[in-house]
């Protein structure tokens, strides 16, 4: 049994040692079908790879040609914008200059008005202080003549007096 055994030993031991002789050889095996896949693959790989960075570059430029159409038309828009802003700037200068003239005509026919009326209440001040004066003037007259008229009376009453004192 030891004979055996020992064969037993020394055919596992070379079973063992051909199994990873032929894991070995197979590993090669895998290893070089592994290898000229890859190399076969290569050119598909490649033409993929260019492929796909041809997308991608057509895909810049098309994002860099929308980028600049939409950077021209901002500039449009903001060019409009300017100009439609000059333009409602210049309708309000123009708004303004109106209103300053028809402002400074009113002004004009406001000043002009007030001097004549101005010139008409001092016009009739004048008149009334005229007026009053000779008022004035009149009762003052009226005044001095019945001042007068009673003089008058009063002497011809003296007299009169006198006269009948006299005449008694």
């Amino acid at each position: 049994e030891s004979e055996i055994a020992k064969r037993l030993r020394k055919e596992l031991t070379l079973s063992e040692t051909n199994r990873y002789e032929t894991d070995s050889k197979w590993r090669q095996i895998l290893r070089k079908e592994k290898f000229q896949d890859l190399v076969d693959e290569i050119p598909s790989l490649s033409d993929y790879h260019d492929q796909n960075v041809q997308r991608k570059k057509d895909m810049i430029d098309s994002i860099q040609n929308e980028i600049n159409h939409l950077r021209d038309m901002y500039h449009e828009a903001t060019v409009a914008n300017i100009n439609r802003v000059e333009d409602l700037i210049s309708k309000h200068d123009d708004q303004v200059v109106l209103l300053e003239r028809d402002f400074r005509e009113k002004v004009d026919l406001l000043q002009r008005k007030f001097e004549e009326d101005r010139q008409c209440i001092t016009f009739k001040y004048d008149q009334d202080i005229e007026s009053v004066r000779q008022g004035i003037e009149r009762l003052r007259q009226m005044e001095r003549n019945q001042q007068e008229r009673q003089r008058q009376e009063q002497q011809h009453e003296l007299e009169d007096i006198k006269n009948r004192n006299l005449d008694s």
